[in-house]
């Protein structure tokens, strides 16, 4: 179901589609489902993408197992495989939010190796960024 906002015209402006919708708050679980909304409709043929849930919180008995495991400090929200075969990393920060020491680490890291990797603050801005890597057909 989609819904219409009348413009100040009283005109109907185009649809708003449901993973757009969903942003209805700043927190960074809203804005994450709305991308993985975005992510399920519009990811374009043979990406591979997934969320890294790095960032609940956890015992001390859990996180000593999950470190042994491999789970690393500052790795990104999202990683994607693109058609040409490179791995793409994407950051989703909230309002004024930056990048805790470990992310920036891993941030410089893929800049090192030429890897693409960028934050995005807003829907629009996830847009334009996955649209850039070609991760999603042009919305």
């Amino acid at each position: 179901m989609r819904t219409q906002h009348a413009t100040r015209n009283g005109r109907h402006s185009k649809p708003t589609p449901a993973w757009k919708r969903s942003l209805s708050s700043t927190s960074e679980f809203r804005f994450q489902a709305s991308v993985v909304k975005l992510l399920n409709s519009t990811v374009a043929h043979g990406v591979i993408w997934f969320h890294v849930p790095n960032g609940e919180k956890r015992s001390r008995r859990t996180g000593g197992k999950l470190k042994k495991m491999g789970v690393r400090r500052g790795v990104p929200d999202f990683v994607f495989v693109l058609q040409n075969r490179q791995a793409a990393f994407l950051e989703l920060k909230t309002g004024d939010g930056v990048l805790s020491p470990a992310q920036d680490d891993f941030a410089e890291r893929c800049s090192a190796i030429g890897a693409p990797y960028a934050i995005a603050r807003s829907i629009d801005d996830a847009i334009s960024i996955l649209s850039a890597w070609g991760a999603i057909k042009v919305v």
